[in-house]
């Protein structure tokens, strides 16, 4: 028998995540366009050294550490705010977290 709600128990496994997330909403609100563009090149480059120049296959965890991934997704929650005057809601954050790990995520 299956206890719990499934949904609860993804919603704290992406928390802390969620948390850092939240938590860069202020200082990313700070910058300008083009400090937010500048952001979004900075990230490239921290991505690009983390993979390196090997042939080999990449390991995803060392290229897109928790750092990286949580200041990207801050930054995209900034600029959709920006862009299209929308912002995602913390479940959607969550959903994006999910798909970024590459499971199934169910939006409802």
């Amino acid at each position: 028998m299956l206890k719990g709600d499934p949904s609860e128990a993804c919603r704290k496994r992406y928390e802390q995540k969620l948390d850092r997330i939240n938590a860069l909403e202020s200082y990313m609100k700070g910058l300008s366009d083009e400090q937010l563009r500048g952001k979004t090149e900075e990230l490239r480059g921290r991505v690009m050294k983390n993979a390196g120049e090997g042939d080999g296959p990449v390991d995803q965890k060392a290229v897109f550490t928790d750092d990286i991934v949580c200041e990207a997704f801050a930054l995209v929650r900034e600029g959709a705010l920006r862009a299209i005057g929308l912002r995602p809601f913390d479940c959607q954050v969550i959903g994006g977290l999910v798909l970024h790990e590459g499971e199934i995520a169910e939006m409802g």
